[in-house]
């Protein structure tokens, strides 16, 4: 397009108007001769008389607020100003509640005993009381041990010899004989042997003595006199069995038998039923 002949206003400070010349101009158009100023602003003139101020519009609507800015640093404090006199006390408030209790402090250390007064006039003894109730009798107490037996009494004088007896039948001489005793004093338990330990003088050689046992060597009718005496009295040994065996076998008639408590010799007696 041929832009000769155009007429350009140039619209800056101060305004001036230009003929294009060359097309396509360059440069601007004040320093490039690709253009021709036809009319440009005359110098401004003397300001007029300021004319009378119109009447004020109307107060537009208020905009909106706009947003607050960041806020500044606090400035330095300043110097604290001199102390006012001091007021008037006002009057005092109502006692409040009482707080709670604080914890007990340390106990402190005793201190030194003071010297012990003088004794007190002493007072005039009260009258006894009633006597109480008698208590319950407790239970008897374990029996104590049984004392050592006593020495044996001086014997009496003896007596004047009765008459002589009639002459009784003059029996077979005795062949055998013989005694055995224990002197362990052991412990017996029921269904256990008397344990006889010991022949006594005079025991013919046809009786023989082993592990409790009497061995009768030579047959024939015998007497047996046996007896049982412990030496502690207690109510196990007051009555008992004690039986008398022939070759593994009791003896009829002579399974019981009844202990006698002697207190006055201090040992028992043993008969057979």
């Amino acid at each position: 397009m041929d832009e000769r002949g155009t007429i350009l206003v140039d619209t800056g400070l101060p305004t001036a108007t230009y003929l294009v010349n060359t097309a396509p101009p360059t440069g601007t158009p004040d320093t490039s001769p690709d253009y021709t100023l036809l009319a440009a602003a005359g110098e401004t003139g003397t300001t007029g008389v300021t004319g009378a101020t119109g009447v004020t519009g109307a107060t537009g609507p208020t905009g909106a607020t706009g947003v607050t800015g960041a806020t500044g640093p606090t400035g330095a404090t300043g110097v604290t100003g001199a102390t006012g006199p001091t007021g008037v006390t006002g009057a005092t408030g109502d006692i409040g509640a009482t707080g709670a209790t604080g914890p007990t402090g340390v106990t402190g250390a005793t201190g030194a005993t003071g010297p012990t007064g003088a004794t007190g006039v002493t007072g005039v003894t009260g009258a006894t009381g009633a006597t109480g109730v008698t208590g319950d009798t407790g239970p008897t107490g374990a029996t104590g041990v049984t004392g050592d037996t006593g020495p044996t009494g001086v014997t009496g004088a003896t007596g004047d010899t009765g008459p002589t007896g009639p002459t009784g039948v003059t029996a077979a001489a005795l062949t055998t004989y013989g005694s055995f005793y224990s002197t362990q004093n052991p412990n017996i338990f029921p269904g256990t042997p008397f344990p006889l330990d010991t022949r006594g003088a005079g025991t013919t050689d046809d009786l023989t003595l082993n592990d409790n046992r009497v061995t009768i060597n030579t047959p024939g009718t015998y007497l047996v006199i046996y007896q049982y005496n412990p030496n502690t009295l207690n109510p196990d040994n007051q009555l008992g069995d004690v039986q008398l065996v022939l070759n593994n076998t009791p003896v009829p008639g002579l399974t019981f038998i009844l202990i006698l408590v002697q207190p006055d010799l201090n040992q028992l007696l043993v008969q057979h039923w």
